[in-house]
């Protein structure tokens, strides 16, 4: 069964919960933040009706989860799991901008983990991440993350399954 609220992460009580239509705005801005943009493939701003067109399929689709990460009453996140087969699902992260530096990209990756090994347990995480992103680099090794490769520009890591 599939929990739309995560227990609390009680050093920051940051929770999760399903992602909906009306977090389209809060995304895009994310999204089209530019240190956020540097981070990405594509480094271009995304459109609106592009976006929106994006986040409803996403939100349809039965191998991806988006959530958005909350503490207190306010979003500060948000963490996306796309399963790729039976063995693995990628993850996505971010940190609100203005939630950058508080300390709060750790507990939205250990609660975003914890759900996904309830989504879809026998299946290890796996993620991409820019040679320059160094912020992620560590996150992702504080997070348990393993190295498993690199390639034009990126690392890979991952998080087996249990």
């Amino acid at each position: 069964m599939l929990m739309t609220e995560s227990s609390p992460n009680h050093r920051h009580d940051v929770r999760l919960r399903l992602a909906r239509s009306d977090d389209a705005g809060r995304l895009l801005d994310w999204r089209n933040d530019p240190g956020t943009r540097a981070m990405y493939g594509d480094t271009a701003p995304v459109d609106f009706a592009s976006h929106t067109a994006w986040l409803e399929n996403k939100l349809e689709d039965v191998n991806s989860r988006l959530f958005i990460a909350e503490a207190g009453d306010e979003a500060v996140g948000y963490i996306r799991f796309d399963s790729r087969g039976f063995t693995e699902c990628e993850i996505s992260i971010s940190t609100a901008p203005s939630h950058r530096g508080r300390g709060l990209a750790l507990p939205i990756l250990r609660e975003g983990c914890v759900t996904a090994r309830r989504l879809w347990p026998t299946r290890a995480i796996s993620a991409r991440v820019k040679t320059a992103n160094e912020g992620s680099h560590r996150l992702f090794r504080a997070g348990g993350f393993k190295e498993t490769a690199r390639d034009a520009g990126m690392i890979y890591y991952s998080l087996p399954s249990t």
